[in-house]
């Protein structure tokens, strides 16, 4: 996550990772971090791959419990990570390893895009544009199925 001078969130990026192991880490930083960058981690091991990849390392070890989750300097980390899990158990009703780095990636480009609300329409239009045309027959399935969820919902609410 990329912080601004005051300390808050601007950007961040959610990647999928093989296992928490110095190697996979430095692959990664070697590929999303500017070498010179600023690392920040909780004193795990495998983040002196960061340091690996040319980027500075602060460990600060943590512990455990609730006050290691509010450590100034991890707070919005923590923050995030919790809205990701809550948005993932509110949107989804089972989380399939296989589409994770999908579910990550909306969760990203939602939070990367917060306050950029006018690029919204241009940005909609984009992705229709570079979308691949849906069949007729396809959309009026899709709308039947739909049909048939709303109306089960209105009636277990109606019992």
């Amino acid at each position: 996550m990329q912080v601004t001078a005051e300390g808050q969130p601007e950007v961040m990026k959610l990647s999928v990772l093989e296992g928490f192991r110095k190697l996979e880490l430095e692959r990664w930083a070697q590929q999303h971090l500017t070498p010179g960058s600023t690392v920040q981690s909780d004193g795990l091991a495998c983040f002196g791959g960061v340091e690996a990849a040319g980027c500075q390392h602060r460990a600060r070890v943590t512990g455990g419990g609730k006050a290691a989750c509010e450590m100034p300097e991890l707070l919005w980390v923590n923050t995030i990570l919790g809205n990701v899990k809550r948005s993932l158990h509110g949107t989804y009703h089972a989380f399939a390893a296989k589409y994770a780095a999908r579910y990550l990636a909306e969760f990203q480009f939602r939070f990367n895009r917060r306050y950029d609300l006018t690029a919204l329409p241009e940005r909609l239009l984009q992705a229709a544009a570079q979308a691949a045309p849906l069949p007729r027959p396809l959309v009026m399935r899709w709308l039947w199925f739909r049909r048939q969820f709303e109306v089960r919902q209105v009636q277990s609410f109606s019992r």
